[in-house]
C-alpha cells in the first residue's frame, strides 16, 4: 500500500525540480503561470502545469494518462526553492517536513507523512555533475537495506526535469526500473 502513494509523490517531485550541488539562483516564481511541461515515460505520458502562487507556496498539477495503466492526477505545492512540501495524491494527502529535499544539495532529511499510510523518515542525498543530478533516497538511515530509490535527472534552466532514469528498491532489491523523457 505504501508503495502506491510513493510512486505518485516521487514522480511529481522528480519531474518538477532537482538541484545542482552549488545551489543555482532558482526561483519558482520565475515560471510563468500556466507553464506546461510534457513527458513520455515507461508508465505513460505525463503533463505538469504550473497553476501559480498560493500564499508562500507554488502550486502544480501533475496528470498521467491511461496509455500504460490507470490515469493519475496529483496536485502539489512547492516552496520558493522548488522543494515539495505537500501533495494531494489519489490515496490521500502527503506532507513533507520540512520539505522533500528535491532542491537541496548534499544530504537532507525529511519526514514523509501520508494521511492514510502513516509516516516515514527519509534521507536524501544528491550531487550534480555535468548538468545531471545523481541522487539516492533511503528510509531512516543510509545503508544498502534501506535504499528506496536511486537515479539521475537532467534539468533545464528553470530547474524542471528534462530526462530521468531511476530504480526503486525494497529490502535491497530492485523492484522497478523506470525512465522519463521530456517532449522538447
Amino acid at each position: 500500500m505504501h508503495r502506491r502513494f510513493c510512486f505518485a509523490t516521487l514522480a511529481i517531485t522528480a519531474l518538477l525540480a532537482h538541484p545542482v550541488i552549488a545551489q543555482p539562483a532558482y526561483d519558482m516564481g520565475a515560471l510563468p503561470k500556466g507553464a506546461t511541461f510534457t513527458w513520455h515515460a515507461d508508465n505513460g505520458n505525463a503533463t505538469v502545469k504550473y497553476l501559480g502562487q498560493n500564499g508562500p507556496l507554488f502550486k502544480f498539477r501533475y496528470t498521467r494518462d491511461a496509455s500504460q495503466g490507470q490515469p493519475v492526477k496529483v496536485t502539489s505545492w512547492s516552496d520558493r526553492a522548488g522543494n515539495t512540501v505537500k501533495a494531494r495524491v489519489p490515496s490521500g494527502t502527503v506532507t513533507f517536513t520540512p520539505h522533500d529535499c528535491s532542491m537541496t544539495p548534499g544530504t537532507c532529511k525529511y519526514t514523509e507523512s501520508h494521511s492514510r499510510y502513516g509516516r516515514r523518515n527519509v534521507v536524501s542525498t544528491g550531487t550534480f555533475k555535468g548538468g545531471i543530478r545523481h541522487y539516492t533516497k533511503h528510509e531512516d538511515r543510509v545503508s544498502p537495506g534501506t535504499l528506496l530509490e536511486k537515479g539521475t535527472v537532467s534539468i533545464d534552466q528553470y530547474g524542471v526535469a528534462l530526462d530521468r532514469d531511476y530504480q526503486h528498491f525494497e529490502n535491497g532489491a530492485v523492484t522497478k526500473t523506470g525512465w522519463t523523457r521530456r517532449n522538447r
